[in-house]
């Protein structure tokens, strides 16, 4: 087990929605091993207006996007923020929810 991986304690749900062949909107759902920070704090949206994070989500690499939906225990959390990090010589992903 890595460093990377002995820091993914906890786990969540990615609702990532795609096109399919025929233009259709649909929901893929993954697991994503991960860190949870449920820590509240006042952050910039992409549009840049001020938003209230309600966590933060530390995890590997993932194909996350702004219009995916991050489940935790069977709540529906909006993604406000996707940041690319460097700690350690290991890059991961910091997703603010809302």
């Amino acid at each position: 087990m890595g460093m990377e991986e002995s820091y993914s304690v906890d786990t969540c749900q990615l609702l990532s929605n795609t096109a399919d062949g025929w233009g259709e909107m649909t929901g893929t759902l993954s697991t994503i091993r991960c860190y949870i920070q449920w820590k509240t704090r006042k952050v910039k949206d992409i549009n840049g207006n001020d938003v209230i994070a309600a966590a933060t989500i530390i995890c590997s690499d993932q194909d996350i996007s702004y219009d995916d939906k991050i489940i935790i225990s069977s709540k529906e959390y909006s993604i406000i923020q996707i940041n690319q990090k460097m700690a350690l010589n290991l890059q991961h992903m910091e997703v603010l929810i809302q």
